[in-house]
């Protein structure tokens, strides 16, 4: 276990990702360097529910192995955060690489996971969350910070197979004016 807490930016002109690092591997920040929105302001989701010797089994947290931050050759940045994802039983043990790439001068960056089961049990993995978090709580009534021009849409699944669009409004969102062609 680690004592100390440490604040890990990964960054490039245009934007900044943050993560804290204890126990737990925790990316929780990402901002708009030149506008200063912010778009994740919540621990990250790292959640899987498995079967596994008749077992369900499910994990809501990256515990802490290593980390990397460094330069490429064209000086971009890349942050490489380990751990594992603790099940609570002996032989199960999946673990994840979880990488970010800034590139030097471009708006953007990219994630990649890779998830490893090195446990002695086979795992059948019945649902994952892995993702980027934001709060939406309004203040005073409102969506805060811009929110309320933001609109979410599940990609790829934007127009479903009956032909409808699903693309939402923040304001759809929290009063629940929202379905998914699955469910009507």
């Amino acid at each position: 276990m680690r004592e100390n807490m440490e604040l890990v930016k990964l960054e490039n002109p245009y934007f900044e990702l943050i993560s804290v690092i204890d126990e737990k591997v925790r990316p929780y920040k990402i901002a708009d360097k030149l506008t200063g929105q912010i778009y994740a302001d919540l621990d990250y989701r790292y959640h899987i529910r498995l079967r596994t010797n008749g077992q369900d089994l499910k994990c809501e947290e990256l515990i802490y192995e290593k980390h990397s931050l460094k330069s490429d050759r064209e000086g971009g940045r890349k942050l490489i955060l380990e751990g594992a994802l603790d099940f609570g039983r002996k032989g199960v043990q999946l673990k994840v690489r979880h990488k970010f790439w800034a590139p030097a001068e471009e708006p953007y960056f990219e994630e990649r996971i890779v998830l490893r089961n090195c446990g002695e049990l086979p795992c059948y993995i019945e649902d994952i969350e892995f993702g980027f978090r934001k709060s939406l709580c309004p203040v005073h009534g409102h969506l805060e910070n811009g929110l309320d021009k933001f609109r979410l849409v599940a990609v790829p699944y934007r127009k479903q197979v009956d032909g409808r669009e699903h693309d939402y409004s923040m304001t759809d969102i929290l009063k629940g004016r929202f379905q998914n062609s699955d469910w009507m």
